[in-house]
């Protein structure tokens, strides 16, 4: 009978003979196994939820042990210790080329066709857009008739002198000469903003902690070399008093020391009146003052050479050797018909945009045959056509056209934001480590430019900073970049942990003892900082080597959640970048 079943159920019948029966059969297996899953599922749960309540009561356990010891807040002790402070600053930007050159064409010279496309690489030489040869003649013609008429400039311009001898124009005292025997005035002013500078009041000038001070009192300054001066203050606003010491002696940018009830201040010395004796041109052949000498106001400073020569003139000579260039370059396309590529390099973009068609039928083919037939023959064109391509040409001159951007292919530049905090460490010839998002590697780069002007975006104040690194094969414009800039600190500095430094909304502070009994910090000295890592902080003020610092050291409590060691818990700090 069984096998008779078994044999009915392989056929897919019931041993009625029914068949819906065998579907309710399958239904019921199913649910049976379902309930079993769920079961199963529901007992792994309450296992994993067991197993937390577990873990949290140890956790807490091991706090309230540490609670009732009274270890909580952990009181330790670091010793102000000597180092080298140094940091990074980080940001993200984008490739570009650093060193492009637009090629232009002259005034008055028109494009046929542009022959490159953006990002081909080109060589020497090779041809960049073809010419129209009539506009060629049209824009030489226009230079020729430039420099006629910069050589009749040049000419009035050569009578033009400047007075051979500079004096000091007031009463004062010289404290700084910049100017030597053979600099150029101009490029003395350049660099330096004068040729010299004069005290007016004679008194120089320092900005010290103000203290208790007050507007009057008088001081001791005492010089690098140990000699002592009188001093005054002169004013105190902001927390700062400015101090004031005789100019007869003390250097500019010195860094004296003053006496003052309250301790000794440090301040550099500056003029407290200058003056800037300045200049535009000539050569300077004799100087007839030096440092800390008194003059009068007639009294001659420096000598000039080289005067007959005025800035107009130079001026005018430089325009002349621009179209000196233009002239060249024009005769080079008349020979080939091209514009070509003055070095070797890739494209970093199309600048030239074709003009409107009804400007480009606006002159007539005419006018342009008779202007070349001129040209060639030398004789005159037509009374029209030559007033039809004066305008044309005095409308032309007015601005060269600029064809494309070519990339000498040897440098790139990312352009970074760095915030108002750390943008006074940034110096140019900084190293910096750029990481390209696209490119295997890390390349190595320098600060090039740092742009003291800032941005603000969200009530963020931020500044660029160039870096500029060289080009790898693999590198294209618009990648992604990521740059860390190497800050070098101070050699020498005291350092301690940032973690124990106190700060409020009115300064820094540390503490230099700790009350076993009372549990209490004590001694609490305020203190100036300086540069940080993140991990140590420099103390410019307030501590001295070998001081010891007390600080709380906190407990993290879920830190037994990913820690095991004997010291779980416990914030540690570091010392990461401080070289001893």
């Amino acid at each position: 009978m069984k096998k008779e079943q078994e044999n009915t159920y392989s056929a897919g019948k019931l041993p009625n003979g029914s068949d819906s029966g065998l579907f309710e059969a399958i239904g019921r297996d199913r649910k049976k196994r379902r309930r079993k899953a769920v079961i199963i599922a529901i007992a792994v749960v309450l296992l994993i939820a067991i197993a937390i309540v577990i873990g949290v009561r140890a956790g807490r356990s091991r706090i309230d042990q540490m609670v009732s010891e009274n270890e909580l807040n952990k009181p330790v002790s670091v010793i102000a210790e000597q180092g080298n402070v140094t940091t990074t600053v980080s940001g993200k930007g984008r490739l570009t080329d650093a060193e492009t050159e637009k090629l232009t064409l002259p005034a008055g010279a028109e494009i046929e066709e542009i022959v490159v496309s953006e990002g081909e690489k080109l060589q020497k030489g090779q041809a960049v857009a073809s010419v129209k040869l009539p506009s060629v003649l049209t824009a030489l013609k226009n230079v020729q008739s430039r420099l006629d008429e910069l050589d009749k400039k040049l000419q009035d311009a050569s009578f033009d002198t400047v007075p051979s001898v500079i004096s000091a124009g007031v009463n004062g005292r010289i404290k700084i000469v910049y100017a030597h025997e053979g600099d150029s005035v101009i490029s003395c002013m350049e660099n330096n903003g004068a040729l010299a500078v004069i005290s007016m009041d004679g008194k120089m000038a320092a900005d010290i902690d103000a203290g208790n001070l007050k507007e009057g009192d008088l001081l001791t300054a005492v010089a690098p070399d140990g000699e002592e001066f009188e001093a005054s203050v002169a004013s105190v606003a902001d927390g700062k008093a400015t101090v004031l010491v005789k100019d007869d002696g003390p250097a500019n940018g010195a860094e004296f020391s003053f006496k003052t009830p309250s301790g000794d201040k440090k301040g550099t010395l500056y003029i407290h009146r200058p003056l800037k004796v300045t200049g535009y041109a000539g050569t300077i052949e004799r100087v007839y003052c030096s440092e800390n000498q008194y003059l009068w106001s007639s009294n001659a400073m420096f000598g000039l050479k080289d005067t007959k020569y005025s800035a107009n003139y130079d001026s005018i000579l430089s325009e002349r050797r621009e179209n000196e260039k233009d002239m060249a370059l024009l005769l080079e396309i008349y020979e080939s018909g091209y514009l070509t590529a003055p070095f070797s390099g890739t494209v970093a973009g199309i600048d030239y945009k074709d003009p409107d068609e009804t400007q480009n039928t606006s002159s007539s083919s005419d006018g342009d045959s008779s202007l070349y037939a001129s040209a060639l023959t030398g004789q005159s064109a037509a009374v029209s056509s030559s007033s039809s391509s004066s305008d044309s040409a005095n409308s032309n001159a007015q601005k060269a056209t600029n064809i494309i951007t070519l990339s000498k292919d040897t440098d790139m530049k990312a352009v970074i934001s760095v915030n108002e905090q750390n943008i006074l460490n940034i110096a140019p010839g900084q190293e910096a480590q750029i990481t390209v998002n696209s490119l295997d590697g890390v390349f190595s780069g320098t600060v090039t430019k740092v742009n003291r002007s800032s941005k603000s975006e969200n009530g963020v104040t931020a500044y660029e900073v160039e870096i500029t690194l060289p080009k790898d094969s693999r590198m294209l414009s618009g990648m992604s970049a990521n740059v860390v800039i190497k800050i070098e600190g101070v050699k020498g500095a005291v350092v301690i942990p940032v973690a124990a430094l106190q700060q409020t909304g009115t300064g820094s502070s540390v503490y230099l003892s700790y009350d076993e009994k009372t549990g209490m910090l004590g001694d609490e000295v305020p203190v100036v900082t300086g540069l940080s890592d993140g991990s140590m902080i420099e103390i410019t003020e307030g501590l001295s080597e070998g001081d010891t610092v007390w600080y709380i050291q906190y407990y993290d409590p879920f830190s037994w959640m990913y820690g095991t060691d004997g010291n779980a818990g416990w914030v540690e700090e570091e010392t990461v970048v401080v070289e001893g």
